[in-house]
């Protein structure tokens, strides 16, 4: 799951929100670093990547990617899976997408002096260029998998995806709507267990 998924999914909860975002910034031994709440976020991203890198559904998605894009696979579908999530933004929360990612950019930007340096450089821009709203369009999609080939290792091309998704739409919107409530759910009931 990439950044609107992990933001959805900390069920507007400020604090975790800001954890969950932070997963991929943040190693673990750092975790103790930040409030109670924030740990948990931290925690919660753990625990959906492992859920969503485990899930069939999500082996299935990322199947469709493989043959082309090998090793990235998993790191397109998580992208792709964002795509759908906004997409179908109204299965999935009360507010509109806008005013979701609004918030979400409102809240972490607030908290400017306590995030990693690399996440204080691109936070601004990921505002202004509104991302989240943006994974909502093939267009968002792939620029988003332009900026990750710049720093891929192997496959430099990993925006031609696009068209990988297009050609696959339905299927790959169809396991969307089947695996989004049930992480929704596994991530709701996290959230209680761990308070």
């Amino acid at each position: 799951m990439n950044f609107l998924a992990h933001l959805l999914l900390s069920h507007n909860d400020d604090d975790v929100m800001l954890g969950n975002f932070l997963g991929d910034f943040v190693i673990r031994n750092d975790f103790t670093n930040f409030f109670a709440r924030v740990q948990m976020g931290l925690e919660l991203h753990l625990f959906i990547d492992r859920y969503t890198d485990a899930h069939p559904l999500m082996k299935e998605s990322s199947s469709v990617f493989r043959s082309e894009f090998g090793r990235y696979a998993p790191v397109i579908n998580d992208v792709v899976m964002d795509h759908f999530i906004a997409v179908d933004w109204e299965r999935y929360h009360t507010d509109s997408i806008e005013v979701f990612a609004s918030r979400c950019y409102s809240s972490l930007l607030a908290r400017n002096e306590i995030l990693p340096t690399v996440v204080q450089r691109f936070l601004p821009r990921m505002a202004a260029e509104n991302w989240l709203v943006n994974y909502g369009t093939l267009d968002g999609i792939e620029r988003a998998l332009y900026g990750m080939s710049h720093r891929a290792t192997f496959n430099k091309e990993l925006f031609r995806a696009r068209t990988t998704v297009e050609q696959n739409f339905e299927t790959l919107q169809g396991l969307s709507r089947e695996f989004i409530p049930e992480i929704h759910y596994a991530t709701l009931e996290y959230i209680r267990n761990a308070a």
